[in-house]
């Protein structure tokens, strides 16, 4: 049985670097076509044009619309395949990465498919705060996994060709939308741990903070339309037991960052806060700041470690 067909899109808002870097890697995953969706960069979307030759298409815009009006723009052209992946641009992968998530949709119950995401290697204590969220968001997801299946994950995501359709403009949590609205439908979400994405981490405190203040106002616009998006910090009045058990394996497993999951509770808490300040302001955050980083994702090697 051969494959579904599949595009691969990336998008990127000033992160040249990040596109040139994907390109070589989604053009040898085996994706029937690549798009690259770009904004306010000229010379970046010039520059591309030649690379990828008749697989690959560049969407370009001078100004700066947010990903949800990003990706409104490419819904018709994704929709002439199959599957289709929406990746950040300041992430690095194998290309195996695309074509082990692939295999899941052999399996007509599933609708999304979600990698695991590896923090980079850290260099300062925020990152390491960080890391210790992805490290946590693994255990969560692979708890669930054979259970109810309402999970969701980021910075990639495949969704079959039914579920490529416009989203809300102002919606944030773009990935967390897209993987409710599967589940809404009777689809499942998977969550292919064994396809690993590697990802940085923002490096100071304070730019963690922004993006966990931005993520958690996105998580109170889903709930307020309908869904409900499942976060360890919501999960504890009915899920109290799946808690214990993430934070009881992630103390087995990471025994020397507890101090920074300490620091974590902290942040997560204050950026909650800042989140319900926004959302009673009707604060918009679709197009977001941009927070500092130390690095660019490495790519991985399809046997690199995965811890």
């Amino acid at each position: 049985m051969s494959p579904p067909t599949s595009s691969a899109i990336v998008f990127s808002y000033g992160d040249g670097d990040g596109v040139r870097r994907l390109l070589p890697v989604l053009l040898a995953s085996g994706a029937d076509r690549v798009g690259v969706v770009t904004e306010g960069d000229e010379d970046l979307a010039g520059s591309l044009e030649s690379l990828g030759g008749p697989r690959l298409r560049v969407f370009h815009g001078a100004d700066r619309l947010g990903k949800a009006r990003a990706y409104n723009q490419v819904v018709p052209w994704a929709q002439e395949t199959e599957v289709t992946f929406l990746i950040s641009a300041d992430v690095g992968f194998p290309c195996t990465t695309l074509r082990r998530m692939l295999e899941e949709f052999a399996d007509p119950r599933v609708g999304v498919v979600v990698p695991r995401v590896l923090p980079q290697p850290a260099e300062t204590a925020a990152e390491r705060v960080g890391a210790v969220l992805w490290h946590l968001h693994d255990l969560q997801l692979s708890t669930r996994v054979g259970g109810r299946e309402d999970i969701h994950g980021g910075e990639v995501v495949a969704l079959r060709r039914s579920l490529v359709v416009p989203l809300p403009e102002n919606v944030v949590n773009d990935d967390a939308y897209l993987c409710l609205r599967a589940v809404q439908q009777g689809l499942c979400v998977r969550y292919c741990r064994d396809a690993v994405v590697r990802n940085v981490t923002p490096s100071t405190l304070r730019g963690l903070c922004v993006q966990r203040r931005r993520v958690n106002f996105g998580h109170r616009q889903l709930n307020g339309m309908g869904m409900r998006p499942r976060i360890l910090t919501t999960m504890m009045p009915d899920e109290a037991r799946t808690v214990l058990s993430v934070m009881g394996r992630f103390a087995r497993s990471h025994p020397g960052e507890l101090p920074y999951l300490a620091v974590l509770l902290g942040l997560e808490t204050y950026s909650q806060a800042l989140a319900w300040g926004d959302a009673r302001r009707r604060k918009d955050h679709s197009r977001w700041a941009m927070v500092p980083r130390t690095a660019p994702a490495p790519m991985l090697r399809p046997n690199a470690p995965h811890s």
